[in-house]
């Protein structure tokens, strides 16, 4: 039975370009493996499919919403599912976790954006897994090489303060606090 893996994302096309090339090409060519690739402004709120808020006490970017996401994995879990959230605080991704993973019938990636998600979304998720503590324009690389690297195994084979390598300032480290969206009367 192949490997299922859903994606969530605010950018799929990141997600299906490094996936539509070279060997996760030739992966999911095969059937080795199933991914599917879903927008989470899907879920989102509103007319404008709102995914997005600002922190509860202020700081600077946007934080991802628990709404849009418990709406997501209401569609898309099922009993066997591992939901997988890719933060940066987050238990390091390794090639054995990979392997470890790749045994399961069906992950789940949430793919999160902005300056991180709301706290509520951690109890939604059964792993949060990093692969590396530093911050990526729109998180291209774990989306990407997360499911990659795991569907290879089953194979068998932000503008604020905080952006970028240059910020000493400690309350910027990614795991450094939680945040909440703020609440809504």
């Amino acid at each position: 039975m192949p490997l299922e893996i859903d994606v969530l994302t605010l950018f799929p096309p990141m997600v299906e370009g490094p996936l539509g090339q070279s060997i996760p090409a030739r992966i999911l060519e095969r059937g080795l493996a199933t991914v599917r690739v879903h927008d989470l402004r899907e879920w989102g709120i509103g007319r404008h499919r709102t995914v997005d808020d600002y922190t509860y006490g202020g700081g600077a970017g946007m934080v991802l919403r628990p709404e849009p996401v418990a709406a997501a994995l209401a569609a898309l879990r099922r009993p066997d599912s591992i939901v997988i959230l890719l933060d940066p605080a987050g238990e390091v991704f390794r090639q054995p976790m990979a392997h470890e993973l790749a045994e399961a019938s069906h992950l789940v990636f949430l793919c999160p954006r902005y300056e991180g998600v709301d706290e509520r979304i951690r109890a939604m998720v059964d792993r949060e897994l990093s692969i590396g503590d530093y911050v990526l324009t729109g998180g291209r690389c774990p989306r990407s090489s997360s499911p990659g690297t795991t569907s290879r195994s089953a194979a068998g084979g932000s503008a604020s303060r905080c952006a970028g390598p240059w910020s000493d300032d400690p309350s910027c480290s990614t795991g450094a606090r939680s945040r909440r969206t703020r609440p809504r009367r």
